[in-house]
Protein backbone atom coordinates (compact mmCIF):
# COMPACT_ATOMS: atom_id res chain seq x y z
CA UNK A 1 0.00 0.00 0.00
CA UNK A 2 1.53 3.21 -1.14
CA UNK A 3 1.34 6.32 1.11
CA UNK A 4 -1.84 8.48 1.70
CA UNK A 5 -2.46 11.42 -0.71
CA UNK A 6 -1.29 14.49 0.38
CA UNK A 7 -3.99 17.74 0.59
CA UNK A 8 -3.31 21.16 1.61
CA UNK A 9 -5.91 23.75 2.55
CA UNK A 10 -5.12 27.13 3.21
CA UNK A 11 -7.82 28.60 5.39
CA UNK A 12 -5.44 31.69 5.78
CA UNK A 13 -7.40 34.93 5.92
CA UNK A 14 -10.71 33.19 6.18
CA UNK A 15 -11.36 35.25 9.01
CA UNK A 16 -13.00 31.75 11.24
CA UNK A 17 -16.28 31.82 10.14
CA UNK A 18 -17.22 35.00 9.96
CA UNK A 19 -16.99 35.76 6.24
CA UNK A 20 -18.11 33.84 3.33
CA UNK A 21 -14.93 32.16 1.95
CA UNK A 22 -14.70 31.07 5.84
CA UNK A 23 -17.87 29.69 5.88
CA UNK A 24 -16.61 27.96 2.70
CA UNK A 25 -13.62 26.58 4.04
CA UNK A 26 -15.55 25.32 7.75
CA UNK A 27 -17.82 23.39 4.88
CA UNK A 28 -15.20 21.98 3.18
CA UNK A 29 -13.61 20.73 6.40
CA UNK A 30 -17.36 19.58 7.82
CA UNK A 31 -17.84 17.63 4.80
CA UNK A 32 -14.40 15.94 4.69
CA UNK A 33 -14.93 12.02 4.85
CA UNK A 34 -13.63 10.35 7.77
CA UNK A 35 -11.30 8.48 7.13
CA UNK A 36 -10.54 9.51 4.42
CA UNK A 37 -7.70 7.91 2.33
CA UNK A 38 -5.92 11.35 1.64
CA UNK A 39 -4.21 13.19 4.80
CA UNK A 40 -5.76 17.18 5.14
CA UNK A 41 -3.11 18.98 6.27
CA UNK A 42 -5.21 22.75 6.90
CA UNK A 43 -2.74 26.14 6.91
CA UNK A 44 -4.07 28.52 9.48
CA UNK A 45 -3.95 31.13 11.84
CA UNK A 46 -4.24 30.09 15.60
CA UNK A 47 -6.64 32.25 16.48
CA UNK A 48 -8.73 30.21 13.73
CA UNK A 49 -8.67 26.82 14.82
CA UNK A 50 -11.92 27.06 17.21
CA UNK A 51 -13.69 28.50 14.40
CA UNK A 52 -12.07 25.73 11.65
CA UNK A 53 -10.96 22.87 13.87
CA UNK A 54 -10.68 20.54 11.02
CA UNK A 55 -10.49 17.46 14.21
CA UNK A 56 -9.77 13.95 12.88
CA UNK A 57 -10.18 15.12 9.20
CA UNK A 58 -6.95 16.74 9.24
CA UNK A 59 -4.06 18.43 10.48
CA UNK A 60 -4.13 21.45 11.85
CA UNK A 61 -1.03 23.70 11.09
CA UNK A 62 -0.82 27.08 13.02
CA UNK A 63 1.71 29.93 11.01
CA UNK A 64 1.52 32.76 13.24
CA UNK A 65 -0.13 36.35 12.83
CA UNK A 66 0.33 36.84 8.70
CA UNK A 67 -3.32 38.25 7.70
CA UNK A 68 -4.38 42.09 7.78
CA UNK A 69 -1.31 43.45 6.51
CA UNK A 70 -0.84 43.30 2.83
CA UNK A 71 2.62 42.78 2.43
CA UNK A 72 2.48 39.79 5.45
CA UNK A 73 0.01 38.46 3.53
CA UNK A 74 1.87 38.32 0.26
CA UNK A 75 4.99 36.91 1.91
CA UNK A 76 2.44 33.90 3.27
CA UNK A 77 1.06 32.99 0.18
CA UNK A 78 4.02 33.33 -2.50
CA UNK A 79 6.67 32.19 0.22
CA UNK A 80 5.83 30.43 3.09
CA UNK A 81 2.94 28.67 1.75
CA UNK A 82 4.62 27.07 -1.27
CA UNK A 83 7.63 26.54 1.60
CA UNK A 84 5.12 24.00 3.50
CA UNK A 85 3.73 22.52 0.27
CA UNK A 86 7.54 21.21 -0.13
CA UNK A 87 8.01 20.45 3.21
CA UNK A 88 5.07 18.45 3.77
CA UNK A 89 5.17 17.22 0.39
CA UNK A 90 2.03 18.05 -0.63
CA UNK A 91 0.27 15.80 -3.93
CA UNK A 92 -2.34 19.20 -4.24
CA UNK A 93 -3.17 22.24 -2.28
CA UNK A 94 -6.46 24.15 -2.50
CA UNK A 95 -6.35 27.72 -1.85
CA UNK A 96 -10.40 29.39 -1.66
CA UNK A 97 -9.65 32.87 -3.16
CA UNK A 98 -8.06 32.80 -6.35
CA UNK A 99 -6.52 36.66 -5.26
CA UNK A 100 -4.39 34.60 -2.23
CA UNK A 101 -2.85 32.08 -5.22
CA UNK A 102 0.83 31.46 -4.90
CA UNK A 103 2.97 32.57 -8.31
CA UNK A 104 4.85 28.83 -8.07
CA UNK A 105 4.06 26.12 -5.66
CA UNK A 106 6.13 23.11 -5.26
CA UNK A 107 2.77 21.12 -6.56
CA UNK A 108 -0.64 21.02 -8.33
CA UNK A 109 -2.71 24.40 -6.97
CA UNK A 110 -6.49 24.49 -7.23
CA UNK A 111 -8.40 27.85 -6.27
CA UNK A 112 -11.49 29.12 -6.68
CA UNK A 113 -12.59 31.91 -8.70
CA UNK A 114 -15.55 33.84 -7.60
CA UNK A 115 -15.73 36.72 -10.29
CA UNK A 116 -13.33 39.61 -12.02
CA UNK A 117 -15.49 42.27 -10.52
CA UNK A 118 -12.12 44.42 -10.15
CA UNK A 119 -11.89 44.91 -13.69
CA UNK A 120 -16.10 44.91 -14.60
CA UNK A 121 -16.62 47.44 -11.69
CA UNK A 122 -13.27 49.43 -12.54
CA UNK A 123 -14.50 52.47 -9.88
CA UNK A 124 -15.34 50.46 -7.09
CA UNK A 125 -11.82 48.92 -6.44
CA UNK A 126 -8.39 50.37 -5.84
CA UNK A 127 -5.46 50.57 -7.00
CA UNK A 128 -3.85 47.43 -5.68
CA UNK A 129 -6.95 45.46 -6.35
CA UNK A 130 -6.50 46.89 -10.69
CA UNK A 131 -2.50 45.55 -10.22
CA UNK A 132 -3.35 42.31 -8.58
CA UNK A 133 -6.06 41.75 -11.32
CA UNK A 134 -4.65 42.85 -14.55
CA UNK A 135 -0.80 41.67 -13.97
CA UNK A 136 -0.19 39.31 -11.05
CA UNK A 137 -3.41 37.12 -11.40
CA UNK A 138 -2.96 36.60 -15.21
CA UNK A 139 0.28 34.76 -14.76
CA UNK A 140 -0.37 32.96 -11.37
CA UNK A 141 -3.70 31.82 -12.85
CA UNK A 142 -1.90 29.97 -15.78
CA UNK A 143 -0.11 27.79 -13.61
CA UNK A 144 -3.06 26.50 -11.72
CA UNK A 145 -6.35 24.27 -12.25
CA UNK A 146 -9.45 26.34 -11.67
CA UNK A 147 -12.85 26.15 -9.87
CA UNK A 148 -15.13 29.08 -11.30
CA UNK A 149 -17.99 29.82 -9.37
CA UNK A 150 -20.55 29.78 -12.62
CA UNK A 151 -20.12 29.76 -15.90
CA UNK A 152 -20.26 33.86 -16.65
CA UNK A 153 -16.95 33.67 -14.38
CA UNK A 154 -15.55 30.93 -16.90
CA UNK A 155 -16.07 32.82 -19.46
CA UNK A 156 -14.43 35.70 -17.76
CA UNK A 157 -11.66 34.28 -17.04
CA UNK A 158 -10.96 32.73 -20.68
CA UNK A 159 -12.10 36.26 -22.62
CA UNK A 160 -9.83 38.30 -20.26
CA UNK A 161 -6.87 36.14 -19.52
CA UNK A 162 -6.77 33.64 -22.47
CA UNK A 163 -6.85 31.02 -20.17
CA UNK A 164 -6.75 27.28 -21.46
CA UNK A 165 -10.13 26.02 -21.02
CA UNK A 166 -9.38 22.59 -19.79
CA UNK A 167 -7.85 23.79 -16.58
CA UNK A 168 -11.29 25.85 -16.03
CA UNK A 169 -14.17 23.37 -13.84
CA UNK A 170 -17.43 25.33 -13.60
CA UNK A 171 -18.62 24.31 -9.88
CA UNK A 172 -21.44 26.13 -8.48
CA UNK A 173 -21.41 26.97 -4.92
CA UNK A 174 -24.20 25.10 -2.74
CA UNK A 175 -26.21 26.04 -0.75
CA UNK A 176 -26.82 24.50 2.86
Amino acid sequence: MGRRLRIGLDAYGSGGITSGVGRYVSRILADWPGGSAARLLVYGQGDQRAALDPGRRGHWIAGGAWHGRAALDLLWHHLVLPFFAALHRLDVLFVAVERRCPLFAPCPVVTTVYDLAPLAVPGKYGLGSRILFTRILPATLRRHRLLAISRLTARDLLSRYHLDPATIRVVRLGAD
